[in-house]
């Protein structure tokens, strides 16, 4: 049973299963989802404990899409959208040589059947003292392309390649406001603000090979010929 408070804050709860249950409530400054599960005990098996761990990653994965993009193409459906909407994937490349510009990367990747909506220029990402030796380009790609723009085989050693890492205005405002009243930064944005890279103007914190995909291979800082 919950609280009446809780009750108002909750946006939607999924019942998976008898043995599992998935909530989702409002939060400041982000919501929080909860999945109670009655899982399999020591005594089970491994086939059995494997099967309840593939129905757990399911729905959490279900409950944190609040956007659904239709993927039907037939010219039977009735209901048409009004403008079509490009999923896209940002990238930052880095470590490439100073002598590399925005047309020579766009052209490079059109050569390898990546296609380019934007490229522009960004700051690099290694450490300060490396900066001045290498360019850095910020790239947007369509969904579709993702694979391809991340395929090693494409580039030359030592070029890396990684997701973008937008700035979240909101929450900057939040971490801001706190200070102001507290004098401090609140334990729950402190966490938030240390856990989620904001600022793509300065260099990143480490980051493990779960949080982002990185193609790191160390030699020449050059596209290939």
């Amino acid at each position: 049973m919950l609280s009446r408070k809780a009750q108002q804050a909750m946006i939607e709860y999924i019942p998976v299963s008898s043995r599992e249950i998935i909530a989702r409530f409002r939060g400041k400054p982000l919501n929080i989802l909860v999945m109670q599960v009655y899982a399999q005990t020591a005594d089970s098996g491994d086939e059995e404990l494997e099967a309840q761990n593939s129905q757990f990653r399911q729905p959490r994965e279900q409950a944190k899409k609040s956007k659904v993009f239709s993927a039907c193409k037939s010219n039977d459906v009735l209901l048409k959208p009004g403008v079509d909407i490009i999923q896209k994937v940002v990238v930052h490349i880095d470590n490439l040589s100073p002598d590399c510009t925005e047309a020579l990367l766009h052209d490079y990747l059109l050569s390898n059947d990546v296609q380019v909506l934007t490229c522009y220029k960004a700051k690099s990402w290694l450490r300060v003292e490396e900066q001045d030796k290498v360019t850095a380009y910020r790239v947007c790609v369509p969904l579709t392309e993702r694979e391809k723009i991340f395929d090693p085989q494409i580039w030359s050693e030592g070029v890396i390649i990684r997701n973008w890492h937008f700035k979240n205005e909101k929450r900057d405002q939040q971490v801001g406001s706190s200070r102001n009243n507290n004098g401090a930064t609140s334990p729950s944005l402190q966490t938030s603000s240390q856990n989620q890279y904001t600022d793509p103007t300065m260099s990143p914190p480490p980051q493990t090979s779960s949080q982002i995909q990185h193609i790191d291979v160390t030699a020449s800082p050059s596209l290939q010929t």
